[in-house]
């Protein structure tokens, strides 16, 4: 998470994940957004 490191308070993304449930592809979008506070 760079985002993290480079202190940044809000970033957002997606990833692609291409995987199998038994012998089916699945493939899923996961889309995020993170807020972060420090102290």
């Amino acid at each position: 998470m760079a985002e993290l490191r480079a202190g940044a308070t809000r970033f957002e993304g997606e990833d692609v994940c291409y995987g199998q449930v038994g012998n089916v592809p699945c493939e899923r979008l996961l889309r995020y957004v993170g807020i972060a506070t420090y102290k």
